[in-house]
C-alpha cells in the first residue's frame, strides 16, 4: 500500500480554500449582516429573465398568429374567451411554435447555465452531482420520480372529483399551449431540457438568491416553491408544483 504523504500547500491555494468557504457560509447562512431586502427582491430576476426568454423565443411564431386571429372578422367573439383565443393562436402558429419551444429551452439553458455556474459554483467552489449517482443515492432519487409522479396523479383525481369544471378548463388549456402532440422536439423541451431549466432557475439560482438574503432553508423552499408554482400561470399547475 502506497503511503499518506502529506503536501504543504502554497499561500495562494490557502487564500482560495478560505475564500470558498467564507462564500459557502454566506450563502447557506444568510451572509454575515442578517436579512437582506434587496437581494431577497433579485431573488424574483431569474423568473422574470425566464419569462423575457419565453417573450423573445415564441415572439416570431406567437405575434404574426396573433395579428391574424385579430384581424379575423370573428375575433370579437374570441376576444371574450381567452382559452379560444389562445387555442385559435396556437391553431394559426401551427407546427412551427414547437420551435419556438425548443428555442426557449436552449436559449433559457445557455443564460441559466452561465449564470449558475458564475455566481453559485465559482464563488463557492460548491459543484458536486455524484451524490445523486451512488448506490444508494440513484435509486432513490428513481423512488422521488415515481412518488411524486403518483402524488400528482392522486391530486389530479382529486380535483377532478371535487372541481371537475377546474380539470376541464385546465385540459383545454393544455391542449391549447400545443404541449399535447408528443412529437419528438415536444419530447426533448418537455422530458429533457425543460425540467433542467426549471431546476437551474428555481433550486439553483432563486433558492441560493434567498439564502444570501438570509432567509433560512425552510423558508428558502417555501418561498422559491411559490415562485415556481406562479411561474406555471394557471391554478392547478401552480397548485401542485408549489407543493412538489
Amino acid at each position: 500500500m502506497e503511503e499518506f504523504k502529506a503536501r504543504q500547500i502554497t499561500a495562494e491555494e490557502a487564500h482560495l480554500e478560505d475564500k470558498k468557504t467564507r462564500n459557502l457560509k454566506n450563502i447557506n447562512k444568510g451572509g454575515k449582516h442578517g436579512f437582506d431586502f434587496s437581494i431577497f427582491l433579485s431573488s424574483l430576476l431569474p423568473m422574470v429573465m425566464l419569462l423575457l426568454i419565453q417573450l423573445v423565443a415564441f415572439m416570431p411564431t406567437i405575434f404574426p398568429a396573433a395579428m391574424k386571429v385579430m384581424s379575423d372578422p370573428g375575433f370579437a367573439s374570441l376576444a371574450e374567451d381567452t382559452l379560444a383565443y389562445t387555442a385559435k393562436v396556437m391553431e394559426v402558429a401551427g407546427s412551427s411554435i414547437q420551435f419556438s419551444y425548443l428555442a426557449y429551452v436552449i436559449l433559457a439553458l445557455a443564460y441559466f447555465t452561465w449564470r449558475y455556474m458564475t455566481s453559485v459554483v465559482k464563488p463557492t467552489g460548491r459543484y458536486s452531482p455524484k451524490g445523486a449517482f451512488t448506490k444508494r443515492g440513484f435509486p432513490f432519487v428513481l423512488l422521488c420520480i415515481l412518488g411524486l409522479w403518483g402524488f400528482t396523479e392522486g391530486f389530479m383525481k382529486v380535483v377532478e372529483i371535487l372541481a371537475p369544471e377546474v380539470i376541464e378548463q385546465y385540459s383545454e388549456l393544455v391542449s391549447a399551449t400545443g404541449l399535447t402532440e408528443m412529437t419528438p422536439v415536444i419530447m426533448i423541451v418537455v422530458w429533457l431540457l425543460g425540467p433542467v431549466v426549471e431546476e437551474l432557475c428555481f433550486r439553483g439560482l432563486t433558492y441560493n438568491r434567498l439564502l444570501s438574503a438570509g432567509v433560512k432553508i425552510a423558508a428558502a423552499v417555501v418561498i422559491q416553491g411559490l415562485f415556481f408554482g406562479v411561474f406555471h400561470m394557471n391554478l392547478v399547475q401552480s397548485v401542485y408544483a408549489f407543493i412538489l
